[in-house]
C-alpha cells in the first residue's frame, strides 16, 4: 500500500503537468542519433510519418506533429503541414497547439502510470487524495441538499 502523505500523487501529477509545460516548450528539440539502439524500427517510423503526412495531404488535418520519447530522449520528431491553412503559414517545430477537451485522456494516462507503479488502488476513496471530497453533498427535490451517502472512489465499478 502507498504512503498517503499530505502531498497526494494526483495533485503532484497536476503540478508537474503545469510546471513542465513552459519548460518543455522552450526546449530545443534534439532527436537521438538514429544509429543508437532506440528500440524503434526506422522503417516503421518512416511509415508513421508517411501516414501522418497523408492526413495533411488529403485535407483531413491542417498539420501534424509527432514525437516519441523514450528513456529520457526524443527518439523521433516530425512536423508537417500548416499552422494556418488560409494564410498557408507553415507549421513550426515550436508551434503552439490548442488541444481542446484533452484533460481527461492526458490525466487518465498519467494516473494509470502511477497505478502501474503501485502508488494507489483504483478503489481508494477520492477524498484520500483530495480532502474537499470528504464533505460531498447531493441535491434531491425531495430532501434538498444533504450529505452524500456513498464515498466516491477513483474508479467506481
Amino acid at each position: 500500500m502507498m504512503d498517503k502523505s499530505k502531498y497526494s500523487w494526483i495533485n503532484l501529477l497536476f503540478l508537474l503537468c503545469f510546471a513542465y509545460a513552459p519548460y518543455a516548450h522552450a526546449q530545443k528539440i534534439v532527436v537521438s542519433d538514429s544509429k543508437t539502439n532506440t528500440g524503434f524500427s526506422k522503417d516503421r517510423l518512416e511509415r508513421l510519418d508517411a501516414r501522418m503526412h497523408q492526413f495533411v495531404d488529403k485535407g483531413q488535418l491542417s498539420g501534424v506533429q509527432t514525437l516519441i520519447y523514450r528513456s529520457g530522449k526524443i527518439v523521433h520528431f516530425d512536423t508537417y503541414g500548416n499552422a494556418d491553412i488560409e494564410s498557408e503559414t507553415a507549421l513550426d517545430d515550436n508551434s503552439m497547439w490548442r488541444i481542446y477537451s484533452m484533460t481527461k485522456p492526458i490525466v487518465s494516462v498519467g494516473l494509470m502510470m502511477l497505478y502501474e507503479q503501485g502508488l494507489f488502488n483504483l478503489n481508494d476513496p477520492v477524498s484520500d487524495y483530495i480532502p474537499a471530497f470528504n464533505e460531498m453533498t447531493v441535491y434531491t427535490e425531495e430532501h434538498g441538499i444533504q450529505p452524500a451517502k456513498n464515498t466516491m472512489k477513483i474508479i467506481d465499478y
